[in-house]
C-alpha cells in the first residue's frame, strides 16, 4: 500500500485583458499519479482545466 506518493505536474495558463479592469484566465494542468491502495492499481492523475474571470485594479 502507498501511504504517502509525490509527482511532478505540468501547468500551462493564459490571461486575456479586454479591458483595462476585467480579465479572463485559462489554465490547463496535467498530473501523472498512479497509485496501488491494495490489489488494484488506481489512476488518480489526468488534465484539469480551469477557467476565470477577474477584476485588476491598482491601489495607490
Amino acid at each position: 500500500m502507498d501511504h504517502s506518493k509525490t509527482t511532478i505536474t505540468f501547468t500551462g495558463g493564459m490571461k486575456f485583458y479586454p479591458t483595462r479592469v476585467f480579465f479572463l484566465a485559462a489554465e490547463v494542468r496535467y498530473v501523472p499519479l498512479k497509485v496501488k491502495p491494495f490489489e488494484t492499481e488506481v489512476d488518480l492523475g489526468g488534465f484539469r482545466y480551469m477557467a476565470g474571470l477577474g477584476l485588476a485594479f491598482d491601489i495607490k
